[in-house]
């Protein structure tokens, strides 16, 4: 099987092209949260102490968007207690702080890879976004007043 050439953009439907997500929204952040939770596999989500009582991770935790964008938006990390967003000053929101390595406790996910990493890349909707192409997608969304 030939491996894929993540150096050409994404093609079709529903595909992106590698890089930022333009105008990002919710399901995109939640697809980017997975992608960086499947990175980590030295310590798997299934596992995660954020995980609510029926093991579903905190930005997926009712499998309804509108639930899970509200509970996203204006809740707190489950077992924790810690507001994930911060609605006065976002760039300020503890999840984006905990994945960039500047909030109150470790860099998440917790052992890495972390997306501050040299070379950190995981896939998005299909395409391949770096480290830095993460940052400047959660940036927009919580900039932009984070569209659902």
């Amino acid at each position: 099987m030939e491996k894929p050439n993540y150096n050409e953009p994404a093609k079709g439907p529903g595909r992106m092209a590698n890089g930022p997500i333009p105008d990002p929204h919710f399901t995109d952040i939640q697809n980017i949260l997975d992608a960086i939770a499947a990175a980590d596999v030295s310590n798997p989500l299934p596992n995660a102490p954020h995980n609510t009582d029926a093991g579903a991770p905190f930005w997926r935790e009712t499998g309804n968007i509108d639930s899970d964008y509200t509970t996203f938006t204006t809740g707190t990390v489950p077992n924790f207690g810690d507001q994930i967003m911060d609605q006065n000053d976002p760039l300020n929101s503890l999840f984006l702080t905990m994945l960039l390595g500047t909030g109150p406790g470790p860099q998440m996910p917790l052992g890495g890879p972390f997306i501050t990493d040299n070379g950190y890349s995981v896939t998005v909707n299909g395409a391949v976004m770096s480290g830095q192409d993460i940052q400047t997608t959660l940036e927009t969304w919580l900039n932009n007043h984070f569209p659902k």
